[in-house]
């Protein structure tokens, strides 16, 4: 626990940096690197208690906890689930001397981490938290720079007046974009470059988003098929923008 404490350090050091140096992009690449850190603790807890669920059933007494975390715990997971699920299906008077003792040590260490788990995953959803206040503060900043003053929330209220919450027909994605652009180059002066960077930051920020339509794809390729697959014509998918403001 000790290594990863120093490690959330480092990181906490790192998003307070970029954050004092307006590096936006650094935060979302960092905020990205952590989410999928925070899912692969949430699946390993997830499965950790699925087993302890499993176990209880025989009473078995854990042994001493282990002092230090397993290095691979995914392929550790793996490897004791089949045999932890069998012994689940035995009765407690078929198991024998070996099951007990296996069970007693997994037991364990699906404590031991079990503890460090919910550990990890309050410290990494602590930073997740900081991470996104210092986005929204950067974006807000990038945005009064395009804007010359007006923040994300702003520029929401003066897309909803405009559009109201959501572009009437529905379009494909990039055209869409293309007219939430048009309208803001118009409203702010802006050139195409920094139309596209202010719809990215409300994108971003979930004040626009855009929402396929699949109800009229209805026919689904032969994809053994080579020459069907390859005489495909591409046909976009259509949608709605919506205004989240």
């Amino acid at each position: 626990m000790k290594n990863f404490i120093e490690t959330i350090k480092k990181k906490d050091k790192k998003i307070t940096n970029f954050f004092e140096k307006k590096e936006l992009g650094k935060l979302e690449k960092m905020y990205a690197e952590l989410e999928e850190e925070h899912q692969e603790i949430r699946e390993n807890l997830k499965e950790v208690n699925y087993l302890l669920d499993l176990i209880e059933k025989h009473q078995v007494e854990a042994t001493e906890q282990p002092d230090k975390k397993i290095k691979d715990r995914n392929n550790w997971l793996e490897k004791i689930k089949s045999t932890i699920e069998k012994i689940h299906v035995s009765t407690t008077e078929n198991l024998s001397s070996d099951d007990i003792e296996f069970v007693q040590k997994e037991k364990s260490k699906l404590l031991f981490e079990k503890s460090q788990l919910e550990k990890e995953h309050h410290h990494i959803h602590q930073l997740l938290a900081k991470i996104d206040i210092y986005m929204m503060d950067a974006r807000n900043t990038v945005c009064k720079e395009i804007t010359k003053g007006y923040d994300i929330a702003d520029v929401g209220e003066k897309l909803l007046e405009h559009f109201g919450n959501q572009l009437n027909e529905e379009t494909d994605y990039d055209s869409g974009r293309k007219k939430i652009m048009k309208f803001l180059e118009s409203l702010f002066s802006i050139n195409k470059i920094k139309a596209r960077e202010l719809v990215d930051l409300l994108e971003k920020s979930s004040v626009i988003y855009y929402k396929t339509d699949y109800s009229n794809v209805i026919t689904i390729p032969d994809y053994d098929d080579f020459i069907e697959f390859t005489s495909l014509n591409y046909t976009p998918l259509f949608g709605t923008w919506y205004i989240n403001a």
